[in-house]
């Protein structure tokens, strides 16, 4: 019996042990791939630039909906996943083998935010042509996407209401405007008072 009893724990153990491994590589892949769908939003975004001299607009007003900067990059896009992190949970439905790409739902789904400040004021502001990433004096710093619940990134309205960790211990992933995409925490972009107050650097938010 203690045998029998010793035997069913290991088992238990193994059990558990291998389902942490795979939830594991689960997450890594997915961490993965939304870093790779955050370069590719990159490379649509050069493109973009050079047929229409400069970035999109980050918001579109509209009537009787606004838009915004991923309408403007989907035409570049065969692949409307690449708007979609497979870590959204709100995306889950969207990687199931019968699910509808068609569906215009699918076709209008973001799972990243867009940076506010790299609009064409702000780089009137700092005297450039036109607001082009190549005009950024310091692009590695910048952000220029991350992980978000909605379409544009103000730091404040993100820390608050749109920052989207979903890639597990307080982590998303952002894309920097030179192209590289770092996985980082709150912390990394500002300091946390003693009474618990934010306050944002924002230096690797606006235009410069």
């Amino acid at each position: 019996m203690r045998n029998y009893r010793e035997l069913l724990w290991v088992l238990v153990v193994s059990a558990l042990l291998f389902f942490t491994l795979a939830a594991g590589s689960l997450n890594q892949t997915r961490r993965v791939q939304c870093a790779g769908n955050l370069q590719q939003l990159y490379q649509m975004i050069l493109i973009y630039e050079e047929d229409h001299g400069g970035l999109p607009p980050v918001t579109i007003p509209m009537k009787p909906l606004w838009k915004f900067w991923s309408d403007c990059l989907r035409p570049y896009s065969k692949d409307p996943l690449v708007f979609a992190c497979p870590a959204d949970p709100r995306n889950a439905y969207m990687f199931e083998k019968q699910s509808p790409l068609f569906n215009p739902s699918v076709q209008g789904v973001a799972s990243y935010g867009m940076n506010w400040f790299l609009n064409d004021n702000a780089s009137k502001k700092h005297g450039v042509p036109a607001p082009k990433l190549q005009f950024l004096k310091t692009p590695a710093q910048i952000v220029l996407f991350a992980d978000s619940k909605g379409p544009y990134l103000m730091p404040e309205r993100y820390w608050e209401f749109e920052k989207d960790f979903r890639h597990g211990d307080n982590q998303a992933n952002f894309a920097f405007a030179d192209g590289h995409v770092e996985l980082l925490r709150q912390q990394d972009f500002g300091t946390f008072q003693e009474d618990g107050k934010f306050v944002t650097d924002f230096s690797k938010w606006r235009w410069q």
